[in-house]
């Protein structure tokens, strides 16, 4: 049991820092999905439901987006933005949030029915796709 909660952590921990980018605060989504999926890969190793997973990844993520969001208000601070940049500030993360908690639901109602190998082949294909580009 000790093993797996060390395994867990060390995943957890990989989300956490592999969210902050080399050294660019502005890369968070581009390794949230490779750690993501490798951090439910290995829950379900471990003998935890695809869906339970999914939730317990989620919630790793909590933690990074709130940092992130609150690095920004502090970055926009800065700026010495009037009231309409304000305004369009709250309305973009009230949109982003309500967004980001439709998809989230609707990926772990997806879950409960289906396996994720259709994300697999979909990553396998973007791989080999970008893997062409960078050769030409």
């Amino acid at each position: 049991m000790r093993q797996n909660a060390v395994l867990v952590g060390v995943l957890a921990a990989s989300i956490v820092s592999g969210c902050g980018g080399a050294g660019n605060s502005s890369s968070p989504p581009a390794a949230a999905p490779i750690v993501s999926g490798a951090t439910i890969a290995v829950g379900m190793l471990l003998g935890v439901r695809r869906e339970a997973a999914a939730r317990f990844t989620f919630l790793l993520a909590i933690p990074a987006i709130l940092a992130a969001a609150g690095k920004e208000s502090i970055e926009l601070r800065h700026m010495h933005p009037d009231a309409q940049l304000l305004t369009l500030f709250a309305v973009g993360a009230a949109v982003s949030a309500l967004v980001g908690y439709l998809t989230i639901k609707y990926f772990l109602r997806y879950l409960t029915r289906h396996r994720l190998d259709v994300f697999a082949y979909y990553r396998l294909a973007l791989a080999a796709v970008t893997l062409a580009r960078l050769a030409l």
